[in-house]
């Protein structure tokens, strides 16, 4: 994943699946941020990835974040692999 900054709008977030999500419902992408604060948020399927696209207000503190894909199959829930994304403070 690409620098993300806290604050930062418009920047995308992308977790590859691997598998086709084409029956895929419910579809999110979960987080825990570096305080234990946990949440999700609803995310768009394109191929194999879950993309979400993060606005100013999102990403409120810095450092590493776990963030997880999550979404069902025939009413069955299925997790991602987890994975940590660095969220910085900008310079100035």
């Amino acid at each position: 994943m690409s620098n993300i900054f806290i604050h930062q709008r418009i920047a995308p977030i992308v977790l590859d699946t691997g598998v086709s999500l084409a029956s895929a419902t419910n579809q999110k992408i979960k987080y825990r941020k570096p305080n234990g604060v946990t949440g999700f948020w609803s995310a768009t399927i394109v191929g194999t990835t879950l993309t979400y696209t993060v606005t100013g207000t999102d990403v409120d503190i810095i450092g590493n974040w776990r963030l997880q894909a999550y979404y069902e199959i025939s009413g069955q829930p299925v997790w991602g692999k987890e994975v940590t994304q660095q969220f910085k403070l900008p310079i100035g």
